[in-house]
């Protein structure tokens, strides 16, 4: 009995079509990452104002790629690593760096310890987020998202672009970064969009 090449044809393409869709979320994921290192380059260059808003495109990405997955069914286990670790880089590494070197030249040991906080409260957020993503209330995030808190430094630096010079801005700054740590380690729940 000849099977008809058509029908084959036709049972083929959906798996294709899979496979070719579940590299789209990836690569939307890796848009974020590169992102995010363009802007660290761009602050070790001095460069505040072309550095902020790269971490905004970069959330602008990191909403999509989810989205994205869904919508072609493709969600895995890699996709969802690859995610958390290019935050990481893009709203952990790149904010820290960003807000030390546009604000904490003043207080460059508080300055750092600060920055670090940061990138070590944003880490220990993303890992809570991939633990707890199957069993907590899925309308809520538990303790500020990181891409939030990267949002934050990168509106200050964008309305601000010049480097703060006195002490009482830097200390200031200090403040509003360690209370972003905070929030993203918190138990405080904010609405999911």
């Amino acid at each position: 009995m000849e099977t008809n090449p058509t029908a084959r044809n036709d049972r083929r393409r959906p798996a294709r079509f899979r496979r070719g869709a579940s590299i789209l979320p990836s690569l939307f994921t890796t848009g974020n990452l590169f992102l995010g290192f363009w802007s660290i380059i761009h602050t070790l260059h001095g460069e505040y104002q072309e550095a902020a808003p790269l971490i905004g495109w970069a959330i602008v990405l990191d909403l999509l790629d989810g989205h994205i997955a869904r919508l072609t069914a493709t969600t895995s286990e890699f996709g969802g690593e690859l995610d958390s670790l290019a935050d990481a880089i893009s709203f952990g590494v790149a904010p820290a760096l960003l807000a030390y070197q546009w604000g904490f030249s003043t207080v460059p040991r508080a300055g750092w310890l600060a920055a670090f906080l940061f990138v070590v409260c944003g880490v220990m957020r993303l890992a809570r987020f991939n633990v707890q993503r199957h069993v907590v209330d899925s309308r809520y995030f538990v303790g500020l998202p990181i891409p939030a808190a990267a949002a934050q430094v990168a509106a200050w630096v964008n309305f601000i672009p010049d480097p703060l010079t006195s002490r009482g801005e830097a200390l200031l700054a200090l403040l509003l970064v360690t209370t972003l740590a905070f929030l993203m380690v918190s138990t405080l729940r904010y609405r999911s969009f």
